[in-house]
């Protein structure tokens, strides 16, 4: 048995036994013209894997009015926040990864 396939908690990497069964990038993410009230713990969530980062992330236009954290981010290259506010906090063009990977609901 390797796992509950429905415990949250786990990953696939977990649940496999300590590999991924499929390895794939990310690549070109963009994100235009999004306005929210409210998110209740992060505002943008992007984490990649080790060695297979997400590549190319943009966000433009993005106002969010509340959050405990405005991003994470892990294993990502070349993000740009273009007018970006998330949590009343205005973003920087270039943002720097974050220590932390997880999300305190999981």
């Amino acid at each position: 048995m390797v796992g509950n396939p429905m415990d949250i908690k786990r990953t696939n990497f977990d649940i496999i036994g300590g590999f991924y069964s499929t390895i794939f990038q990310i690549l070109f993410i963009f994100i235009e013209n999004v306005k929210g009230d409210h998110s209740g713990e992060c505002g943008f969530y992007a984490v990649g894997i080790e060695n297979y980062p997400l590549k190319d992330i943009r966000l433009k236009n993005i106002q969010l009015r509340s959050c405990k954290t405005p991003y994470i981010m892990r294993n990502v290259e070349n993000v740009t926040f273009e007018n970006v506010s998330l949590g009343g906090i205005i973003l920087p063009k270039n943002p720097v990864e974050t220590k932390e990977s997880k999300l305190n609901s999981y």
